[in-house]
């Protein structure tokens, strides 16, 4: 187990909510009880109207809660990030968990290899926390990494199993507040394709994630489709304007 006096790696836990009473408590708590002790939980609620705010600020001073005006996920882990201590950042869903060792476990490897973004696996399970399936990927090169980012419409890696070094958000900036979906995906693509950043992958279970009836990535696929290719197509213009080589 590693504590505080091991390491001067603080690590910022920042949970971006919005009306998720049913969760938010399970995936807090899965926060504060990392092996990993040198930690802090920052909850932004966006605007929550049901009981989310009230279980929130039941948990005192063990997290730094912030409320703010609905905005959206994007601008919620954004304010986050700018008031983050750590030198890392993770961000668990409201609805999702992390198992125990998570932190510890990223952090060892991103420590050992020297790489500023290090991305674990997942189980998937349903909306009563039973699970139901494992979700594990081959470690891929950054050329294969990036052509599956662009062909799949998604990144192989999940963001919210991710650990990231602050100093990533000073050079690929933070999540695009225009986009009210796939803040990620968005931000995977700036990170890898216009940054350049390779990505190690732990293979080991660091997160939970949840599936139910009221997700907000649950939409219509055509939908979906037309969304991932406008991002897409606002960063190849990116890319076009600022790395012809690339």
């Amino acid at each position: 187990m590693a504590t505080s006096k091991e390491t001067d790696d603080l690590v910022s836990i920042v949970i971006a909510t919005y009306n998720r009473e049913k969760y938010i408590g399970e995936c807090i708590d899965s926060a504060l009880n990392q092996s990993y002790l040198n930690s802090e939980v920052i909850v932004v609620d966006d605007g929550s109207t049901d009981g989310t705010r009230k279980i929130c600020e039941g948990y005192g001073d063990k997290i730094r809660y912030f409320y703010k005006s609905n905005g959206g996920t994007a601008s919620a882990l954004n304010i986050g990030i700018h008031n983050m201590k750590g030198s890392w950042f993770i961000k668990p869903d409201d609805d999702d968990a992390l198992f125990s060792d998570a932190v510890e476990t990223l952090l060892r490897v991103a420590k050992s290899n020297g790489n500023k973004i290090v991305s674990g696996a997942y189980i998937i399970m349903d909306e009563n926390g039973n699970r139901i399936k494992d979700h594990i990927l081959l470690p891929y090169n950054y050329y294969v990494l990036a052509s599956k980012l662009w062909s799949d419409n998604g990144c192989p890696y999940f963001l919210n199993s991710s650990l990231i070094h602050k100093s990533c958000f000073d050079t690929v900036g933070i999540f695009n507040e225009k986009e009210l979906m796939y803040e990620d995906f968005e931000w995977w693509l700036r990170a890898i394709l216009l940054h350049r950043y390779a990505v190690t992958h732990v293979p080991h279970f660091i997160y939970r994630y949840r599936i139910h009836r009221n997700q907000k990535s649950r939409i219509n696929k055509e939908v979906r489709d037309h969304l991932l290719s406008c991002i897409k197509e606002d960063i190849r213009q990116q890319i076009i304007s600022t790395d012809e080589e690339w």
